[in-house]
């Protein structure tokens, strides 16, 4: 049973140095058309994400409505992430607390993304334009990390940092 293992080993050790089996039945203009469909069916799609962790409409006091959304659309290297959270009181007609942000995303390591983009407060004090850069991902033990640090339009600068762990109970 060694030998037999062995001898396989050896084999497909040899056929993945050797040329493409397909390569001489094929011209080159062929082959290389087949593989970028190949590579763009195993990876190369965009995809949309949407997570809605809060949407809900209250009815007492005459009536909110409060969100909090994110997703993103793009490949596995580049994406544009969108992410909102907002309280908006039906009888007062106004926002008491709300944001809207837009980044490009780049991935810098396997779990890791570096984002780039702009925020919007529209609170109900003043509201505020901010530059924002920082760092999602998933970090070891399932630890959900997004850290930022924004710029304001008045030159106000400030940080968030969330860490989310999801504990499954059964």
């Amino acid at each position: 049973m060694k030998k037999i293992l062995i001898t396989l080993m050896l084999l497909t050790s040899f056929s993945a140095n050797a040329q493409e089996p397909l390569d001489p039945y094929y011209t080159a203009e062929e082959m290389a058309k087949s593989r970028a469909m190949l590579k763009k069916m195993t990876g190369g799609q965009n995809h949309l994400f949407v997570l809605a962790d809060r949407f809900e409409y209250q009815t007492a006091d005459d009536g909110a409505l409060a969100w909090e959304v994110q997703g993103w659309y793009g490949g596995d290297q580049n994406k544009i992430w969108f992410k909102s959270e907002a309280e908006y009181e039906f009888e007062e007609k106004k926002f008491e607390e709300g944001n809207v942000e837009l980044f490009y995303s780049r991935a810098i390591a396997p779990y890791f993304d570096f984002q780039a983009g702009v925020k919007q407060d529209f609170n109900a004090g003043p509201r505020r334009t901010y530059a924002t850069v920082g760092i999602l991902g998933l970090a070891p033990y399932w630890f959900e990390v997004d850290g930022s640090l924004q710029v304001s339009n008045k030159g106000d600068i400030s940080a968030n940092f969330e860490v989310e762990y999801e504990l499954l109970l059964s």
